[in-house]
């Protein structure tokens, strides 16, 4: 091989490599298809089962393939309240007491209870409530209490100590947690999507696990505006009706069952592919009464972004930074939507930039519901 030819030969790997390179970052990780219709990768790369091949015949990337199911929703935008009785009782702190004799101890530190834990039975019984931990507790000289950490269950062991009138072990509960936030959509199916990120405990940030929960009806009482550096909140009240059940809490919204939802105008669910740099809008009733579509831009859009913070949304409609500031607590949820498709939904605002935020992607929140 002369010169020239190890010259042209060189040139042309270097091409080669350079083309592969592209096509590996033009390919997101992780891809969602709706049911039925096929993934454009781009540059001709074919996708099967979740690998892709160059040229069609070369292995090339492995991604993770979500299939939705349904390919349109029904966009809700309303204000709902979401209550949530945990799977157990969540451990908020421990702390010293003092039993009968005077004597300060803490016999739930001495068991290795932690903050975040989630105490679920006690000597075999179910405890969802804490008026039923401390009957348990009456009625016992040893508390064996099944507790899940992290993902994981483990088992400790308590001595109650009795007090003026009852037995202790020197530790702070709570049995359930409830606020305002925004129903996302409905499927034709009655499943709904709600928040876009996860409810957490305001004490502990731990991920609230679903015992029983219920979505009801909620009414706007009032807005406080967001300025930089404090964020502002939707003012309301759970009215008391139901609308539907809580089967799951996770990193990308609340998700359940609805009866009693007005199916108005579906709409089609967007991939993240499909989803440009440019005007957008925010369907919102956060002004109490029907949801109103508000001016929006998407700044930017994050292809690979694993958590719920998939794109940067700006606020444009001085109606809306009139009312609110910009993005306040309770309008997460809200659906974006994006030349006549859903992209996804507000979850976060920019503390020091309330007109901005993060949104989740409508395939984010729809893959999840279904797995």
């Amino acid at each position: 091989m002369n010169f020239r030819q190890r010259k042209l030969t060189f040139f042309s790997l270097l091409t080669l490599l350079t083309f592969s390179f592209e096509v590996y970052y033009a390919v997101p990780d992780e891809i969602s298809v709706i049911d039925g219709t096929v993934y454009p990768v781009p540059y001709g790369v074919t996708e099967q089962n979740g690998e892709l091949k160059l040229f069609g015949v070369l292995p090339y990337k492995t991604v993770q393939v979500n299939v939705i199911q349904n390919d349109r929703v029904y966009l809700s935008g309303e204000t709902v309240g979401i209550s949530l009785d945990l799977d157990g009782l969540l451990v908020l702190g421990v702390a010293d007491i003092k039993d009968q004799n005077g004597k300060f101890c803490c016999p739930a530190k001495e068991a290795g209870l932690k903050a975040g834990d989630i105490i679920k039975q006690v000597n075999g019984q179910n405890v969802k409530s804490i008026e039923a931990f401390e009957t348990v507790l009456t009625h016992t000289e040893q508390a064996l209490m099944t507790v899940e950490r992290q993902g994981n269950t483990i088992t400790l062991t308590a001595t109650p100590v009795q007090t003026d009138n009852t037995k202790k072990i020197g530790v702070w509960l709570r049995g359930g947690s409830s606020g305002i936030g925004t129903l996302t959509y409905v499927t034709q199916d009655g499943n709904y999507g709600a928040l876009g990120h996860p409810i957490t405990d305001a004490d502990t940030g731990t991920t609230v696990r679903v015992g029983d929960g219920h979505i009801k009806d909620a009414k706007v009482l009032g807005i406080v505006k967001s300025q930089p550096g404090l964020p502002g909140e939707i003012q309301g009240t759970l009215n008391g009706r139901d609308l539907g059940d809580v089967y799951k809490n996770t990193d990308f919204g609340v998700f359940g069952t609805t009866t009693n939802f007005l199916r108005k105008n579906s709409i089609q669910i967007s991939t993240k592919e499909e989803i440009v740099v440019g005007e957008a809008k925010i369907l919102s009733d956060v002004a109490g009464g029907e949801p109103v579509l508000y001016s929006a831009q998407v700044l930017q859009v994050f292809l690979n972004s694993n958590n719920n913070k998939n794109m940067i949304i700006k606020v444009t409609d001085q109606r809306l930074i009139n009312l609110t500031g910009g993005i306040i607590q309770g309008m997460s949820g809200s659906p974006i939507i994006q030349n006549g498709k859903f992209i996804g939904a507000i979850t976060h605002v920019f503390v020091n930039d309330p007109t901005r935020g993060y949104a989740v992607f409508a395939e984010k929140m729809l893959s999840n519901k279904e797995q």
